[in-house]
């Protein structure tokens, strides 16, 4: 994992664990950055996991667990993002979605 993420989902949960550790004391913070990081580099590249989609899932209930946001609110949001992609949402997207514009009759 040398170098830029590779993934939004990777992105994502990197994002979250440094939010994590900014409630941490500076003495632990970049301790726990290192091995929450380490975490997830192993959850990212475990070769018994061999869908991407199931790994990046993962990796965000990892990082949304350390941060205290609940697992279904970022299995729900996973779970929609993989739909999107994949072309089986129903209306449902990763984004916040835009309000319908009224018709002027």
């Amino acid at each position: 994992m040398a170098g830029q993420p590779s993934s939004r989902a990777e992105r994502l949960a990197r994002h979250l664990i440094r939010l994590a550790c900014l409630r941490l004391s500076g003495e632990t913070r970049e301790d726990r950055y290192r091995e929450w990081a380490a975490e997830l580099h192993a959850i990212l590249a475990d070769p018994e996991t061999s869908s991407r989609t199931r790994r990046n899932a993962r990796a965000l209930l990892y990082a949304a667990d350390k941060t205290g946001v609940p697992a279904a609110s970022a299995g729900r949001l996973a779970t929609r993002c993989h739909a999107r992609r994949s072309g089986r949402a129903r209306g449902n997207s990763c984004r916040q979605r835009r309000p319908a514009r009224e018709s002027s009759s």
